[in-house]
């Protein structure tokens, strides 16, 4: 996430609807929105990042990437949601680009993973959980992040390895 939340554990509980004039955006709608709410973790912070565990008690669409932008930190990389892209020039000092080269963001999508996704089977219906490991342009991010960004844990107790 763009920004460092103010708490390392807080959950926003906003109803979401889609956005009445753009098209395939959603917004928070007290009024007319579908309930939903997401619990954030922080297990990394950083200058003006934060590596945050997301968990969605609801399943509306783009319910993270909305809960995310209305406390303040969008995800990075989710231009259509205010987050801005990773580049390694703006953490690396007297960072230099080889002449006529384009720098390239760390991540050139939006900065979300599902880690794990537990779901009932379809037919006996027993718990079904599904893992899958940080993908390794986010593992690179994290890295610099560590390295440039003034790495510290959130939760000190907390395990977290990549």
């Amino acid at each position: 996430m763009h920004g460092v939340p103010a708490k390392d554990e807080f959950e926003v509980d906003a109803k979401l609807a889609p956005h009445p004039v753009k098209t395939g955006l959603m917004r928070i709608d007290e009024k007319n929105g579908k309930r939903a709410r997401t619990r954030f973790e922080v297990l990394e912070k950083f200058s003006v990042y934060a590596l945050v565990r997301c968990q969605p008690f609801t399943g509306r669409t783009h319910q993270i990437r909305v809960h995310a932008r209305s406390a303040g930190m969008p995800i990075v990389g989710d231009e259509l949601y205010d987050g801005s892209k990773l580049n390694l020039s703006s953490l690396k000092p007297n960072y230099r680009l080889k002449s006529k080269q384009v720098e390239k963001p760390l991540i050139e999508r939006v900065a979300l993973h599902a880690a794990e996704l537990r779901l009932p089977h379809p037919v006996t219906g027993a718990g079904v959980m599904i893992t899958s490991p940080m993908p390794k342009d986010m593992t690179v991010a994290v890295k610099y992040l560590r390295r440039y960004a003034g790495g510290g844990r959130a939760n000190p107790g907390m395990e977290f390895r990549l």
